[in-house]
């Protein structure tokens, strides 16, 4: 009784992951790559805010114009220059709301706690290179000013999505 227990139990953990894994694009064959090549600078009110361990998401309502990316964005040394959302393959998104996966890495976590419905906000987000082409949070510019990065550079940050439909 205990093998099927666990059995089953790796199951259902294994069909979670899979699960949580497939929202990027993913699968055993083809992980998920972000593209660096162009990200994406959006600039947007907090409508919405889901929170989890493994990914969580912002849902920002943007304006019909895109905002130019300042000049001066703090710590962005690890990426390429970002372009605004309305010079982007999601410029169809302007004007609405904008979904952006935020992922679980420490830096991160400490966002739910320093941001409300209603904030100003600013992200830079990568583009996945599959279909659906989600965005994912880079770098996020909080309404106090203070920014929120990973450490180091994602891996499945690539410059370019060659051949991948991107």
């Amino acid at each position: 009784m205990q093998t099927h227990t666990t059995g089953r139990a790796a199951r259902l953990l294994a069909a979670a992951f899979a699960t949580a894994v497939s929202g990027y694009g993913a699968s055993a064959q083809a992980p998920s790559r972000f593209d660096d090549a162009r990200p994406i600078y959006i600039e947007g009110i907090i409508a919405e805010a889901a929170w989890s361990p493994l990914r969580s998401q912002l849902v920002l309502r943007v304006g019909a114009a895109s905002a130019a990316p300042p000049g001066d964005l703090p710590e962005i040394d690890d990426m390429s220059l970002p372009v605004a959302l309305g010079d982007s393959p999601a410029r169809e998104l302007l004007g609405g709301t904008v979904r952006i996966d935020v992922p679980g890495i420490p830096r991160f976590r400490s966002l739910p706690g320093r941001i409300a419905l209603g904030d100003r906000v600013a992200v830079i987000a990568h583009r996945n290179c599959s279909p659906p082409h989600q965005l994912r949070a880079h770098w996020v510019r909080l309404a106090s000013g203070a920014v929120v990065k990973p450490e180091d550079r994602p891996r499945d940050i690539v410059n370019g999505c060659r051949g991948e439909g991107g």
